[in-house]
């Protein structure tokens, strides 16, 4: 296992996407600011991807909306 200082800003469920490992299985784990990844990762040091921007909250969207092709789009959406 290799040792690497963790950005601030880490999503655990991209890292554990790109790189194709699961947490539950104990593939890798972080220990404060420090994440233990396998030796084999293809890139060293990993990519560490950031979170994706909070989207707006439903009630705010459904503000937004104009028009009921618009509507059908946010509920799709929503209970996707």
């Amino acid at each position: 296992m290799k040792t690497y200082k963790i950005p601030a800003a880490f999503d655990g469920g991209k890292f554990a996407a790109r790189y194709g490992l699961n947490a539950f299985r104990g593939d890798f784990w972080v220990i404060e600011d420090n994440i233990f990844v396998p030796d084999n990762l293809p890139d060293d040091p990993p990519i560490f991807d950031p979170p994706d921007p909070p989207k707006p909250g439903l009630a705010s969207r459904l503000d937004a909306v104009k028009n009921l092709p618009d509507l059908i789009q946010l509920l799709k959406e929503e209970l996707h």
